[in-house]
């Protein structure tokens, strides 16, 4: 004998061929194969970015059909800690891909821009339980203190990482070294003392660097030592470099905007800024080179 199929809530296909299902893509449904997923049965649990996912409103949950929907296919309790209930075999647990100012793809968080968001507290050093980071930017959240975990060396996928404007302290990890895709680096405005560490130089994508703002301290040669050729954009501003501008600073010809102001810089200016304009504000053209309030001579 023929069922006949009385479907209720929100049901899907990806074939068409059910009347008064909502029509998507496999790749949109995103069913995993079937697995043991816990139950007496084997399941296909929704991927992270499933459509199905939290598509029933917490109260529907308890009144489809007979109220069955209140579980899953492994007799499992819906909704998992969340808004809504899933449309499908397993009810998911929550996925931080919901959640603001998070982007995943394939399910993998790979960006978080928090920027402005008033958090508080110690960046986790767990952080680099998601492999598939590529941007990182905390930045304006001054109540963020402590140190930069070393653990963001892991993130190896990360190409901008911006903590700028927080209330980090401690020294810059030489771990960092091991971004070697990361194009941009902000530590701006925070608490950070020692030197630049002498790791930078393997940051070889590295076309962004700013580290102004902070209490760093160090011969200038040493540091320029460190820089990569790919860099466009340095800023090194109000820390505590000493020493002399030295020749080979002139190598970075990719630089079209360099600010050194307020540090303890001394000695002759190299002949290496004809194409510069020398200002003492904000930059306003490119490319842009401020020098003002350190301790050269001459002209």
């Amino acid at each position: 004998n023929m069922a006949t199929l009385n479907p209720v809530g929100t049901n899907f296909t990806t074939d068409g061929t059910c009347t008064g299902f909502t029509q998507v893509t496999a790749g949109e449904l995103g069913l995993q194969p079937l697995a043991d997923n816990g139950g007496r049965v084997a399941t296909m649990a929704l991927g992270a970015s499933s459509v199905a996912r939290d598509i029933e409103d917490t109260s529907s949950c308890t009144t489809i059909g007979d109220g069955s929907a209140i579980l899953d296919a492994r007799s499992f309790p819906k909704p998992a800690g969340r808004n809504g209930c899933d449309a499908g075999a397993v009810e998911m647990e929550p996925t931080p891909c919901n959640w603001y100012g998070v982007t995943c793809s394939e399910g993998n968080v790979t960006s978080i821009v928090l920027v402005d968001n008033n958090l508080n507290g110690l960046l986790p050093p767990t952080i680099d339980g998601l492999p598939q980071l590529t941007r990182l930017w905390l930045s304006n959240n001054p109540s963020i203190y402590g140190s930069i975990p070393v653990e963001l060396s892991n993130l190896t996928s990360l190409e901008i990482l911006r903590l700028d404007n927080l209330g980090l302290n401690g020294t810059i990890p030489a771990e960092l070294g091991n971004l070697s895709n990361l194009t941009t680096l902000s530590l701006r405005n925070n608490n950070l003392s020692g030197v630049v560490p002498d790791t930078a130089s393997n940051m070889s994508c590295l076309t962004q660097l700013d580290l102004a703002f902070n209490d760093l301290s160090e011969d200038f040669s040493d540091v320029v030592a460190k820089l990569n050729t790919c860099l466009e954009i340095l800023y090194l501003g109000n820390n505590q470099f000493t020493g002399e501008i030295p020749e080979s600073f002139g190598d970075l010809s990719s630089l079209y905007i360099i600010d050194l102001e307020s540090n303890s810089l001394s000695g002759q200016l190299p002949d290496i800024w004809a194409d510069f304009n020398l200002i003492d504000g904000e930059p306003s053209g490119v490319p842009t080179l401020r020098l003002n309030s350190n301790n050269f001579q001459g002209e």
